[in-house]
C-alpha cells in the first residue's frame, strides 16, 4: 500500500492533502493506512462568503457528522449533516435580516426619516419599501400622523417593542428565503459546511419559475462546463445550485448523494431520486413562503432551534421539506434530466452514490408540449382506426465522456466558480 501511494502522488493524483486512486483505497472503513486531512470548514467556507457577500445575503452554517469514519453509521450521517447545514445557513440569512432591521430601528437618523433606506438594508430597495410599509401601518394603529414628521420621529423608538412589528418583520425577512442556494459547500473528516447566498437575481429567478414569468439573461455557462469545476470534489458537492445557461435560461442543478444499502444501481437510483426531490422542494418552498407572507405565518426557519440540538434541527428541516414537497406538487417538473451519476469512494474506505440532475422552466414546457402533441397524435390515429399505435422512441442521448476523475474527493471544498447572480 505504501509504494502504491507514493506512485499514485508521483503521477500528481494528489487531490486534498493525501488522495489516492480508487484501487489503491482501503476497501473497508477503518484501514489504519488511510489518512483523512482535516481542514477547517467554517475558514474555507469564510474565504468564498468574502467574495460574494456584496451581491446579497450570505451565511456559512457547519454541522458534525456525528460519527467516527471507522462505524458504519459515517455515510449516512455525513449526508443528513449535509442537510442540517443547509437548514441552519437559510434560517441564519432570515435571522440575520430581522437583527439588521431591528438595530436600524433604534438609529436616531431611522427615526428623523420616518423609515429605512435601500442602504439601511444592503442597498434592498424592495425589503426597505416592504418594511416601511408596516411602519406606516403600526404608526397608524398607535394613532400616529403620519404627516406630522416631529410625532413621527417620537414614535419610532416604541415600534421596536411592538410584538405585531416584529411579527411582521419576521415575516418580511422569511420572504427573503425565496431563491436561496448553495454557493459552495465543503467536508473535513468530522463535519460539512454550506455557504448559502439570497440576492434579488435568485429571488426573481425562483419566482419566476412559480409564475412561468421566466426572466431572460445574458448567455452564460453550459452544465457541463459548470460539471467539470466541480467534478473533482463530488465528494463535497451538495444541493441545488442556481447558473444562468448557454442559452441565457436559469437552470437548476441539484447534487445528491445517498449510502449504499444493498447494490450500487439501487443506491445510484436513489441518489437520482434526492436530486430530483432537490429541484422540486427549490421551488415548492419560493410557493410555501410566498403563501405564508401573504397569510401571516412564520415557518420553521425562524422557530428558535437550538443549532447545536441535532435533533431539533432535523426535525425542523423535516418540517420546511416536507411543506415544500407538498407545494410543489402542483407545479410541472416535466424534463429534469439526470446529467451523470456515479460511485465513489471516501477516504474512510467508505463509498456513496451519487447523482447530478439539472432542470430549466423551458425544458418542462417543452416536455409538456411534447406529450401533449404525442398524445394528440395516439387519439387522432385511434380515431382513424389505426391499432396499436406506438409513439416515435425519443432521440437517444448522446454517450456521456469519458471521466477524467481519478478521485472524486473528500475533506476539501466545491463551489465558488458560478457567477455571482
Amino acid at each position: 500500500m505504501f509504494k502504491k501511494t507514493i506512485f499514485a502522488l508521483a503521477l500528481g493524483y494528489c487531490l486534498v492533502g493525501v488522495a489516492q486512486e480508487a484501487s489503491d483505497l482501503a476497501e473497508k472503513p477503518g484501514d489504519a493506512e488511510v489518512e483523512v486531512k482535516v481542514i477547517d470548514v467554517d475558514k474555507e467556507l469564510g474565504k468564498i462568503r468574502r467574495k460574494v457577500r456584496k451581491a446579497g445575503y450570505t451565511a456559512v452554517a457547519t454541522s458534525d457528522i456525528g460519527a467516527n469514519p471507522t462505524t458504519r453509521d459515517y455515510v449516512i450521517n455525513r449526508r443528513i449533516a449535509f442537510d442540517q447545514a443547509d437548514f441552519k445557513a437559510k434560517q441564519a440569512i432570515a435571522k440575520n435580516l430581522v437583527q439588521t432591521i431591528s438595530s436600524k430601528m433604534s438609529s436616531s437618523e431611522v427615526a428623523s426619516h420616518g423609515g429605512l433606506k435601500a442602504s439601511d438594508v444592503e442597498n434592498d430597495p424592495a425589503l426597505a419599501e416592504t418594511i416601511n410599509k408596516e411602519i406606516d401601518k403600526e404608526l397608524e394603529r398607535m394613532g400616529v400622523d403620519l404627516n406630522d414628521k416631529a410625532a413621527v420621529a417620537k414614535a419610532m423608538p416604541k415600534l421596536k417593542g411592538k410584538e405585531s412589528f416584529q411579527k411582521q418583520i419576521t415575516i418580511a425577512s422569511q420572504a427573503y428565503l425565496v431563491g436561496v442556494s448553495v454557493y459552495a459547500s465543503a467536508s473535513s473528516k468530522d463535519k460539512v459546511g454550506v455557504l448559502a447566498y439570497s440576492s434579488k437575481t435568485l429571488r426573481d429567478i425562483a419566482a419566476g419559475m412559480v409564475n412561468g414569468n421566466i426572466p431572460k439573461y445574458a448567455p452564460g455557462m453550459s452544465v457541463d462546463d459548470y460539471f467539470e469545476t466541480v467534478e473533482d470534489q463530488l465528494a463535497n458537492t451538495y444541493g441545488v445550485r442556481v447558473m444562468i445557461d448557454e442559452n441565457g435560461e436559469p437552470c437548476l442543478i441539484a447534487f445528491a448523494q445517498r449510502e449504499i444499502l444493498s447494490s450500487e444501481s439501487s443506491a445510484k437510483e436513489n441518489a437520482g431520486d434526492a436530486a430530483s426531490a432537490m429541484i422540486r422542494e427549490f421551488v415548492g418552498t419560493a410557493v410555501m413562503l410566498k403563501k405564508s407572507e401573504e397569510s401571516g405565518r412564520t415557518l420553521a426557519y425562524m422557530e428558535p432551534v437550538d443549532a447545536t440540538d441535532n435533533k431539533a434541527v432535523a426535525t425542523a428541516f423535516a418540517k420546511v421539506t416536507a411543506e415544500a414537497k407538498a407545494e410543489a406538487e402542483a407545479i410541472d417538473f416535466s424534463g429534469i434530466e439526470e446529467f451523470d451519476s456515479g460511485i465513489i469512494r471516501l477516504p474512510s474506505g467508505d463509498k456513496l452514490a451519487w447523482a447530478v440532475k439539472y432542470w430549466t422552466p423551458r425544458a418542462a414546457a417543452a416536455a409538456s408540449q411534447a406529450n401533449a402533441q404525442g398524445e394528440q397524435q395516439r387519439v387522432n390515429l385511434k380515431a382513424k382506426g389505426v391499432g396499436n399505435f406506438k409513439p416515435a422512441k425519443p432521440a437517444a442521448k448522446p454517450a456521456a465522456k469519458p471521466s477524467k476523475r481519478r478521485n472524486a474527493g473528500a475533506d476539501g471544498v466545491s463551489g465558488g466558480t458560478l457567477p455571482i447572480l
